[in-house]
């Protein structure tokens, strides 16, 4: 697993072990550079990405590129991904707002259509999206399955 806290990761571990008897593999990464994940578990070595609450929380378009492009490289052929992103739903408390990672408030959304075709150009197929308008925590949470088309 690779995450920007160690406090975070330290949990998933214990969880996962406590849970499954697993021992699993902690990255720990700065949020501007993810490839020092890349760097860390190895390109085409994953077959299945969970990425959840971390591209709302990146500060910008290229940010969520990086990751994206990371994600891909880190991926086996036909591996998949499933990407959690806040959408932006044309209104104002929808739009983009320009945060830090210190503050740690989420900031960064995307249209829908503009979250498939990024995903495109960084060479990772849609499958399919479903959209959260509304749950007990938050709401605009949007989930796509991601696949690396063989070369």
């Amino acid at each position: 697993m690779v995450d920007i806290s160690a406090a975070s990761l330290q949990e998933c571990r214990r969880q996962v072990l406590a849970r499954t008897g697993r021992a699993v593999r902690a990255v720990l990464t700065e949020p501007e550079a993810p490839q020092q994940a890349v760097d860390a578990v190895g390109e085409q070595t994953v077959e299945l990405v969970v990425c959840f609450y971390v591209f709302e929380l990146l500060a910008s378009r290229e940010a969520a590129v990086r990751v994206l492009r990371a994600v891909r490289r880190v991926l086996v052929e036909d591996g998949a991904a499933v990407i959690q992103f806040k959408y932006d739903d044309g209104t104002r408390s929808g739009a983009i707002r320009r945060r830090d990672y210190q503050r740690r408030v989420a900031g960064t959304t995307f249209a829908v259509h503009d979250f498939w075709t990024l995903c495109e150009s960084e060479g990772l197929r849609p499958h399919t999206l479903t959209l959260v308008t509304r749950d007990q925590l938050d709401s605009h949470y949007a989930y796509v399955l991601l696949t690396r088309p063989p070369a």
